[in-house]
C-alpha cells in the first residue's frame, strides 16, 4: 500500500516540477527576449500549468476520498469539463472532503482572472487570424495577474485543507481518549 502511494506522490511532484519548471523557464526566457515568441509560450506554459493541477487536484481526491464521493461527484471529476468549470469542481470537492472551503467561487474575482486568461489562451491555441497570435502589454499583464491567482488559488487550498485535517486529527485523538475513559471507568 505504501509503494502506492510513494509512486502516486511521486508521480504528482513530477508533473507539478516539470509544469512548475517550464513556466518558470518561459518566464525567464521572456524577461530576457520579449518577443511574441516568448509571450506565447509563457501562455501556453501558464495555462498548460493551471489544467496540470487541476488534474492532479482531481485525482488526489478521487484517489485519496473516493469512499467519502458520491456517484455524481466521482462523475464530475471524471467529466471533461471547460477549464473554468472542471477547475471549480476540482478545488470545491477537493477541499470540501477536507471539511475546508474553497478557494474559487464562482464569479468572483479570481474566476473572472482565470476566465479572461482562458479566453487569451483559446486565441492564441485557435487562430483564425494571424491578429489572434499577438499578445498586447495588457494580455501580459493579465496572464501575469492570472499566475499569481492560481498559485494563491494552490496555496490557499492546501493550506486550508491541511488545516481542516488537522483539525479532524484532532477532534478525532480527543474523542478517542474520552473514550479509552470511559473504558477504564466500566472496568
Amino acid at each position: 500500500m505504501d509503494s502506492d502511494i510513494d509512486a502516486f506522490y511521486e508521480e504528482s511532484r513530477r508533473l507539478d516540477e516539470t509544469l512548475l519548471g517550464d513556466l518558470e523557464s518561459a518566464s525567464k526566457h521572456l524577461g530576457l527576449e520579449d518577443t511574441q515568441f516568448w509571450r506565447r509560450t509563457y501562455c501556453r506554459c501558464l495555462m498548460t500549468a493551471f489544467e496540470g493541477i487541476v488534474q492532479d487536484l482531481k485525482k488526489h481526491t478521487l484517489y485519496f476520498y473516493d469512499a467519502m464521493l458520491g456517484d455524481d461527484e466521482k462523475d464530475v471529476l471524471r467529466k471533461r469539463l471547460g477549464a473554468l468549470e472542471g477547475a471549480f469542481h476540482a478545488f470545491d470537492l477537493y477541499t470540501n472532503v477536507a471539511g475546508a472551503t474553497t478557494p474559487l467561487e464562482r464569479e468572483s474575482q479570481e474566476w473572472l482572472i482565470l476566465k479572461k486568461a482562458i479566453k487569451i489562451r483559446n486565441r492564441i491555441t485557435h487562430p483564425e487570424s494571424a491578429d489572434d497570435l499577438e499578445l498586447s502589454a495588457q494580455d501580459m499583464i493579465h496572464l501575469k495577474a492570472t499566475a499569481k491567482v492560481l498559485f494563491d488559488l494552490i496555496c490557499t487550498c492546501h493550506e486550508d485543507t491541511g488545516k481542516a485535517l488537522k483539525k479532524r486529527g484532532e477532534l478525532l485523538l480527543k474523542a478517542w481518549e474520552k473514550a479509552e475513559r470511559r473504558t477504564k471507568q466500566c472496568r
